[in-house]
């Protein structure tokens, strides 16, 4: 492995070798931690996606024909989240601030 390629921190894997899905998953676990500080899990992603499933009222904006924005209420937190139009992936995490901001625009 070159020193120069990024790697996934936790596998030690290069980036370049993980598969879309994978770098998916990656950049939503990235952005948990350093937006939110929680650490992004399988427990965690089945209970957003629960809640987002479930909660369609929580849908704030579809920003694509596959990317859909929602406000994310868990363990007593909220979240904004992106998910893929089939809501049964997470594609990213977005500043907390990010609705309002948009609402300022």
């Amino acid at each position: 492995m070159s020193a120069n390629m990024p790697t996934d921190v936790e596998t030690k894997t290069p980036i370049s070798t993980l598969t879309t899905s994978s770098q998916s998953e990656l950049h939503a676990r990235q952005r948990a931690k350093q937006r939110y500080g929680e650490e992004y899990d399988s427990r965690f992603k089945r209970a957003i996606l629960s809640r987002v499933q479930t909660m369609r009222k929580a849908r704030l904006l579809k920003i694509t024909p596959s990317r859909i924005v929602w406000k994310v209420r868990y363990n007593q937190r909220t979240f904004i989240v992106v998910t893929n139009s089939e809501m049964t992936d997470i594609v990213t995490f977005l500043p907390s601030n990010a609705w309002e901001l948009k609402r300022r625009v």
